[in-house]
């Protein structure tokens, strides 16, 4: 593995992540991020991993600074809200909720539009 290829480690944290290391697959999201610090699918693919083991906070970090550098993705919005809201952070969340909810209307994409509905009105009743 070359040790200045920042995608590779992206690729190994993907399969890793796909087997469940997610402690591993985090490391190599580090060494992607290290040598990629604009690698906007790192920073999410280390969120969610993070939220595998647990760890929220550390996830909307990632959520964050994926969110700074491509504002126009919804499924960062989207996935950040889930973290918020295991949290218990469900007025943060309806906002990120909301977000993603202009962008896929923007999108055109009917699909995730109604299912970012029925996380609105699922945190609404929270």
């Amino acid at each position: 593995m070359s040790p200045d290829n920042g995608y590779v480690y992206f690729l190994r944290a993907k399969a890793r992540a796909e087997t469940g290391q997610y402690a591993e697959a985090i490391f190599d999201y580090d060494q992607t991020l290290r040598l990629q610090p604009y690698f906007v699918g790192a920073y999410v693919s280390r969120a969610q991993a993070r939220i595998e083991l647990g760890q929220f906070q550390k996830a909307m970090a990632d959520y964050d600074q994926a969110a700074r550098l491509m504002p126009e993705i919804l499924q960062v919005y989207f996935n950040r809200s889930l973290a918020k809201a295991e949290k218990g952070l469900y007025q943060e969340a309806l906002a990120d909720l909301k977000t993603a909810l202009v962008f896929a209307r923007q999108a055109g994409d009917s699909e995730f539009t109604a299912r970012i509905e029925g996380k609105i009105q699922e945190f609404e009743r929270e």
